[in-house]
């Protein structure tokens, strides 16, 4: 979750001494999330642990039973296809995973530039198709695959938009940068899975997510629910369909 940056912060604290005391050893080739194994908070940590104080340190335990509790209460379950389908309890961590202001900054320029690109290799394949046509993208790949929509060759959706839905999976390097480990452009059933996790942990750590100003959902789900109700219905092969992801 991004958020601005904190209140200062007290390392002699008990709230600072209580979060260090509670921290496991990382291992090896991982960065130290909080920074107690290094000696000090990192930030923003050291801003969450603040708000949440001593008493709030010690009454983790509670909470992520309380955590348990809801994510039951509500039915929040996911599928393990792997395993003939059957529905498993959403696993989520009670401490919510922090972004720093100025992380989150370069995390959103590399993403937009990456959707950017994304978008255009699409457009590029239901287009010309310069990129087959020179041999950087298989053609096998392309018209082999089953999301490949032949009737929608040489379709120009509203404002060039063929991919609506962009998410990336990032991981935290041992170095302290940011790498992507996958793309994801398919149905966005992790909104849905975000905003949940978002409302379970949020109703937990009210005072935290107060003080952080951490940054809110709704408007990106309003944009793509705005996105979607302008996009124009296409027929094809007698039948109407309403174009969501191209790629997809």
């Amino acid at each position: 979750m991004p958020l601005q940056p904190s209140l200062p912060f007290d390392e002699s604290a008990p709230a600072a001494e209580a979060a260090m005391r509670r921290a496991r050893a990382v291992p090896a080739g991982h960065l130290d999330e909080l920074g107690a194994c290094s000696g000090g908070l990192r930030e923003p940590w050291a801003g969450f642990f603040q708000v949440l104080g001593e008493d709030g340190i010690g009454a983790l335990g509670q909470q992520a039973a309380a955590m348990a509790r809801q994510i039951r209460d509500n039915g929040v379950t996911y599928n393990v296809y792997a395993d003939n389908g059957a529905a498993r309890a959403w696993a989520l961590d009670l401490l919510p995973f922090l972004v720093a202001e100025e992380d989150w900054q370069v995390i959103e320029r590399g993403v937009i530039q990456r959707a950017s690109l994304a978008n255009a290799m699409v457009a590029d394949i239901y287009g010309p198709q310069t990129l087959l046509a020179k041999g950087l993208l298989p053609a096998g790949l392309v018209f082999g695959h089953p999301g490949y929509l032949r009737p929608l060759k040489g379709y120009q959706p509203p404002d060039g938009n063929f991919l609506h839905i962009v998410a990336v999976d990032l991981a935290h390097t041992a170095e302290g940068g940011w790498t992507v480990m996958a793309h994801r452009t398919e149905t966005p059933s992790g909104m849905g899975y975000a905003l949940e996790n978002r409302l379970i942990i949020s109703s937990l750590f009210t005072d935290a997510f107060r003080e952080l100003r951490v940054r809110r959902l709704p408007a990106a789900f309003a944009q793509l629910v705005a996105t979607l109700a302008q996009l124009p219905a296409i027929r094809t092969a007698g039948a109407v369909t309403q174009l969501t992801a191209a790629g997809a």
